[in-house]
């Protein structure tokens, strides 16, 4: 029985797509229970030993979802720079769990009162301060496609505040911040610097570089990783576009005999403010309820698409055996178009179309033996695929790409130019200025031009009138260690480098000292609290034997 539920699973999931319509929530989180490494799915590993139950696990895991989707406006599973940052959920639940076991032990339990504060302040405007309910309601009703309810909410607000006042009871010692050490703290983070830079630009030695075939040949080799093409994959696909849906979406809005009064609903919650056109301007009532109007209609179009892929899907999985070709077979009996993409790789997707990461690691999933792939939405519509031909890793000949390693090869010379230019020049300056000659002087004799760079502090958070060439964090590294009068060494960059040479440091405002250090030492104090809590955590991570399914602790014997 079960080898023939296996056989039959996928047109089995088509036919429930099918009839499902798009508000199906999916009560289940698939990553939980599947933890890898051969054991048991109720394996979630350990605390000192001791297994964490289920229970336990999937309200960290729902936790840990919920604080990374309000700190990054993303769900984890969905945000490739999280993934890139090394944010492991996994690793996060189980840390969430000791927190959790940290509440219990020290009896904090946050009031109603508390909790509906902290909601407040999470979902409030940004301009009024009150809270907005459409955005509530909006994350609320995003919760279902992760098997998220409003109550797993609630309870994750509570332990929020009651995080917070952790943080208090073992971050006490960071807020012992004296007011004289923040003043000096402030002092140093708002002089401002003013400076003058010396550009080492590669742009400017480009026609100087000479290419030679083996100095290209002997680059293209050292430097085979870097032209690696990674692993593709080619598919076929029908296309369910959302246009060729918009006339039964039409039929099915002009059945709704509250249509009208839920757009007003909808354009009263979120208040006229949200509704802003390409240029942010606040659109007008009439043209703000087109919108909501529209967006309804795509929403209508969606369910229809997606109950048609899902009846082409039945019917594709039921033909056996499967086969890519199937999908051609069956697309021409319904007189449905194919259509091929370009081979691309999992992390850029396919270019030309307009769909999700879905779409890529769905068709990366696809083989030989699964040629076939279930419905996957899109931006513009819905997509049945199958594989057309994976293309595995390859590094091309220095011939097809030498227009490209020939471009790469001239700026890298270029490069080496200007900082063997610099470094020169740098050892011209500091012998220079150490027999008492001025920078300025230095730099007439040498006919090189600094630029001014606008001032800056340590507390500067950008620079629009940058100086191409020059990094803010560099400067602010140099300059802070620097003196009046000084110039630094020679810095390497990305695009060449330069010589950063201090004026002058400019006193702080006495004024906006005043009115700002209050609210400064606040913070120092806010942040050295956290540090302290963070490297409390890290100890109680250590001292817990905190550990995964894939490598647990020997568990020890129950108390």
């Amino acid at each position: 029985m079960f080898a023939t539920l296996r056989r039959h699973q996928k047109w089995l999931w088509a036919g429930i797509i099918a009839v499902v319509i798009p508000s199906f929530v999916i009560f289940f989180t698939p990553q939980i229970g599947s933890q890898g490494g051969g054991g048991s799915s109720d394996n979630f590993g350990t605390i000192d030993g001791r297994r964490i139950s289920r229970a336990d696990y999937v309200q960290a895991y729902h936790e840990a979802q919920l604080r990374y989707r309000l700190q990054t406006g993303h769900w984890p599973d969905q945000d490739t720079a999280g993934r890139q940052m090394g944010f492991d959920l996994d690793r996060e639940a189980r840390t969430r769990v000791l927190m959790l076991q940290m509440l219990r032990k020290n009896g904090i339990h946050a009031s109603d009162a508390a909790v509906a504060r902290w909601i407040a302040n999470v979902f409030r405007s940004e301009r009024g301060g009150a809270m907005r309910m459409d955005l509530f309601k909006q994350f609320v009703a995003s919760l279902g496609e992760k098997g998220i309810t409003e109550g797993d909410l609630e309870s994750f607000a509570r332990h929020e505040v009651g995080i917070q006042e952790l943080i208090a009871l073992y971050g006490l010692n960071g807020k012992l911040v004296t007011p004289r050490a923040a003043e000096a703290s402030f002092k140093f983070e708002h002089q401002q610097f003013e400076t003058d830079a010396l550009l080492f630009p590669a742009s400017n030695y480009l026609a100087k570089v000479n290419i030679t075939t083996n100095a290209l040949s002997q680059f293209y080799t050292n430097r085979q990783a870097q032209y690696r093409i990674p692993a593709r994959v080619q598919v076929s696909y029908v296309k369910f576009p959302l246009t060729n849906f918009f006339a039964e979406a039409d039929q099915l809005m002009s059945k709704q005999t509250n249509l009208n009064l839920y757009i007003d609903k909808v354009y009263q919650e979120r208040g006229a403010d949200y509704f802003v056109d390409t240029n942010g301007v606040v659109m007008k009532e009439d043209a703000a309820k087109d919108k909501i109007k529209e967006q309804l209609r795509r929403q209508f179009a969606l369910q229809a698409a997606r109950k048609a892929a899902g009846t082409f899907a039945v019917d594709l999985f039921k033909l056996t055996p499967q086969k890519a070709e199937n999908l051609n077979e069956l697309a021409a009996t319904n007189h449905y178009p194919v259509e091929t993409t370009e081979p691309f790789s999992e992390y850029e997707g396919p270019r030309d179309l307009k769909v999700l990461d879905s779409f890529s690691k769905t068709a990366f999933a696809l083989s030989e033996s699964e040629p076939l792939a279930l419905p996957v939405v899109g931006e513009d519509g819905v997509y049945i695929m199958a594989l057309k031909k994976k293309i595995p890793s390859e590094v091309p000949s220095l011939d097809s790409i030498k227009a490209r390693v020939t471009d790469d090869y001239r700026r890298y010379q270029a490069l080496m130019e200007a900082q063997q230019a610099g470094t020169l020049f740098d050892q011209t300056l500091t012998n220079n200025m150490a027999r008492g000659q001025t920078f300025t002087a230095v730099c007439e004799q040498a006919k090189m031009k600094p630029v001014e760079v606008p001032k800056f502090s340590l507390s500067t958070r950008s620079m629009p009138d940058l100086p191409e060439g020059l990094e803010m964090n560099s400067l602010k590294e140099l300059a802070s260690r620097m003196t009046d009068g000084q110039a630094s060494r020679f810095y390497p960059t990305r695009e060449g480098g330069f010589i950063l040479y201090l004026r002058n440091r400019l006193p702080v405002d006495a004024a906006e000292m005043k009115e700002d250090l209050p609210a400064y030492l606040e913070t120092m104090r806010r942040n050295s609290q956290f540090q302290a809590f963070s490297d409390w955590l890290s100890r109680q991570v250590k001292l817990a034997r905190l550990a995964g399914p894939e490598t647990p602790k020997t568990q020890s014997a129950p108390e």
